[in-house]
């Protein structure tokens, strides 16, 4: 087990890592999930549902950044 110097030393924790890897890709696919069947019920299809789809995946990909969550 590291001790408080080793964190001080080198903070970065790849347990942390790993688990906020995670977290942004149960994001990621429980969006994607949402945004398709989102399309679906409001009866969007071919290029109206694929640009729908884009778009929402778009903005959540750029608020990941913008907020910058990070693993």
């Amino acid at each position: 087990m590291p001790s408080e110097r080793d964190y001080q030393i080198a903070p970065i924790v790849q347990e942390s890592i790993i688990h906020n890897t995670k977290s942004l890709s149960n994001l990621q696919n429980i969006t994607a999930s949402l945004f398709g069947v989102a399309a679906g019920i409001l009866g969007l299809e071919s290029y109206a549902g694929f640009l729908f789809y884009f778009a929402l995946a778009a903005l959540v990909t750029t608020l990941t950044y913008v907020l910058r969550i990070a693993p």
